[in-house]
C-alpha cells in the first residue's frame, strides 16, 4: 500500500530502491564492514528513514556476536509495519 511519504509502494520498496538508487546494496555492505572493523560489542543504532528495516535485519545476519538494539525511525507507517512484522 502506498501511503504517500514514499516514492514507492511499501510492499515493493525493497525491490524498487536497489535499481532507483546506486551502489544501495554496496552501500550496507561497507556500513557492515565499517562496523565490524570498529570491534564493538555492544550497539545502540539509531536508523532514521529505515524504509523496511533492511539495514537492521543485514546487521543481525552478519554482525553476529555484537548486542545490538535499535531504533528505527520512518515517516511512513506503512514501512514501519512491514519493519515489525520482520523483526527477529
Amino acid at each position: 500500500m502506498r501511503d504517500n511519504m514514499s516514492a514507492f509502494n511499501s510492499f515493493e520498496y525493497d525491490s524498487k530502491i536497489s535499481s532507483a538508487l546506486p551502489y544501495y546494496e554496496e552501500f550496507h555492505s561497507q556500513v557492515m564492514d565499517m562496523v565490524r572493523a570498529m570491534n564493538f560489542k555492544k550497539i545502540n543504532w539509531l536508523d532514521t528513514g529505515c524504509g523496511t528495516g533492511k539495514t537492521a535485519r543485514k546487521a543481525l545476519a552478519e554482525l553476529s556476536g555484537m548486542e545490538i538494539t535499535f531504533t528505527l525511525c520512518d515517516i511512513s507507517g506503512e514501512m514501519l509495519k512491514i519493519a515489525r512484522g520482520m523483526a527477529c
